[in-house]
């Protein structure tokens, strides 16, 4: 689930989803003339999903934060997701949310993928790309008891270290002051709680929200991540 979706979702903006095998992702970006991603450091671009094609105004844009800031500025009337001169704190609290919760749930989440969520080339490109930065092949995690512990405790120690920056945020001007709403900066969603709810999207889809491993991420925290994603699963509906 990507939070360019939930975006556009909480935005009212209507668009159609266009599915992309994962092996397929380059080759349709350039049939599309739609921009890398990135550049990595080799020099070499990245594509990687999601991205948008706006026929209204011929845009073509991949990089999720790239999307957002599109989309405040093409559709001023819906809520902004962006505040003036938040850009690079956004994007250093995406990557950071990323390391302590996206990376640590991977291994977890990477099974499922591999045999039952993606088919044929995609499925081993996906294998490929994920032992290649674990160093260790997909069914280990469950094949291998002790690594199953342990990367379920990487996981619930990384969701434990954002769930203290939002104690930390919670607080208002004094620590006896409570925080004005439920989002992290207080009545109004912005882009930091659609970059939460993206990543707590993800299990939920890998695993289904009645599963017990989504039940065990979701209860860490005092049922933070559960709470959280109740108030967001509303943007998630697929068009």
């Amino acid at each position: 689930m990507s939070l360019d979706r939930l975006a556009l979702n909480l935005k009212g903006i209507e668009h159609k989803t266009e599915w992309i095998q994962y092996c397929d992702i380059e080759k349709r970006f350039k049939e599309l003339d739609i921009p890398p991603s990135e550049i990595r450091s080799s020099g070499t671009p990245a594509y990687t999903i999601p991205a948008i094609y706006d026929s209204s105004t011929n845009a073509r844009i991949s990089d999720s934060v790239k999307i957002l800031e599109y989309l405040d500025s093409a559709y001023p009337d819906a809520p902004k997701l962006l505040d003036p001169g938040t850009e690079v704190l956004t994007t250093v609290f995406a990557w950071a949310v990323r390391q302590n919760m996206r990376r640590p749930t991977w291994p977890l989440a990477a099974p499922n993928t591999v045999i039952s969520g993606l088919d044929g080339p995609s499925s081993t490109k996906y294998r490929g790309n994920f032992e290649a930065w674990a160093k260790y092949d997909v069914e280990e995690v469950k094949r291998n008891p002790v690594l199953y512990d342990k990367v379920w405790k990487d996981a619930e120690e990384g969701y434990g270290t954002v769930d203290g920056w939002l104690k930390a945020a919670s607080k208002g001007t004094t620590s006896d002051e409570p925080a004005a709403g439920p989002w992290i900066t207080g009545k109004d969603i912005k882009l930091a709680d659609i970059i939460l709810a993206a990543d707590l999207a993800w299990p939920v889809a890998v695993f289904g929200e009645d599963s017990e491993e989504w039940k065990r991420i979701g209860g860490w925290n005092d049922g933070r991540w559960r709470e959280y994603w109740g108030l967001f699963k509303q943007y998630a509906v697929v068009h």
